[in-house]
């Protein structure tokens, strides 16, 4: 076998090329710069359509939605206050954004078809169930401004002013961050106080966090938190719509969906209708002799 040998004229004549290519960009440096620039424009344009495909677009949607959903999640677990911070600021942000393409999407169709998608219900069920709730923590906030420390003020020293003191302090033991809060703010006025809950000011650059005991306690701090507990979990819900894109999840919702419609509640309607059934006439034989009596 003979070796294969590159001729000498192909190396003199790409030479040649790689030189009048030169003379050319040297002759003309404008046409370089007007080639350089379109050049930059072209993958511009490319960085561009690229961010703006459906599937990139899809894909840090889903990423922002999983973000909604665990500072969403953390902030109901570990804030207990009824101020705003920074997570809540983002919570309500994305939640308006929600609402907006929501409004976007029966804008662009009519009302009748915009909520005969299920998926679109359950947005609007979550977004509702967060506005209830926000409504709830505004309602908590003033109910808090008119106790006026009455109820949970902090007086002289380490004492507080009503209510069982020593259940109190015990509850507030079992976390140090809320015990040594309240304790290094003994000094503060009840109009402080309140003003601290809603975050309005600090004491000692430190915020008030509302005891586990005040949580239980106030109505309407329960109220606002469960609303917000339905809509979190509405929003979890929520998230199985990106798994109907996938080809291995995708059938199988389409499968669980339509084993519950079309066998688990009519089931259940009729579960429900028998146990109806038995149980009044179970109880009428049992208690033959009696009433039922709200008292």
């Amino acid at each position: 076998n003979q070796p294969v040998t590159k001729p000498a004229d192909s190396d003199s004549q790409h030479d040649k090329d790689s030189l009048d290519e030169i003379l050319k960009v040297s002759d003309d440096p404008l046409g370089m710069i007007e080639r350089a620039e379109d050049r930059a424009a072209q993958q511009a344009e490319d960085i561009f359509n690229f961010y703006q495909a459906p599937v990139t677009r899809f894909v840090y949607n889903t990423f922002f939605y999983i973000a909604f959903l665990i500072v969403f999640s953390y902030s109901l677990l570990v804030s207990s206050s009824v101020g705003l911070d920074y997570l809540d600021y983002f919570i309500g942000f994305m939640v308006l954004s929600f609402l907006a393409e929501e409004m976007k999407q029966a804008m662009d169709s009519s009302l009748s078809d915009y909520l005969a998608d299920g998926w679109n219900q359950l947005d609007c069920l979550a977004i509702v169930l967060y506005l209830c709730g926000s409504a709830g923590r505004l309602v908590a906030y003033f109910q808090l401004r008119q106790i006026e420390g009455n109820s949970f003020a902090v007086s002289e020293g380490s004492n507080l002013s009503t209510g069982n003191s020593s259940d109190i302090y015990s509850s507030m033991q079992a976390n140090d961050t809320y015990l040594s809060t309240f304790l290094d703010c003994a000094e503060a006025s009840s109009d402080n106080f309140i003003a601290a809950l809603w975050g309005l000011s600090k004491c000692e650059s430190k915020d008030y966090i509302l005891p586990p005991s005040l949580i239980l306690n106030e109505s309407a701090i329960y109220y606002f938190r469960t609303f917000y507990a339905f809509s979190l979990f509405s929003f979890w819900i929520r998230l199985m719509y990106v798994f109907s894109f996938s080809i291995v999840l995708g059938p199988k919702l389409i499968m669980i969906t339509r084993m519950v419609v079309n066998d688990m509640l009519p089931f259940m309607l009729i579960n429900t209708v028998l146990q109806l059934g038995y149980g009044a006439s179970y109880q009428v034989m049992t208690y033959a002799s009696a009433y039922y009596s709200p008292s």
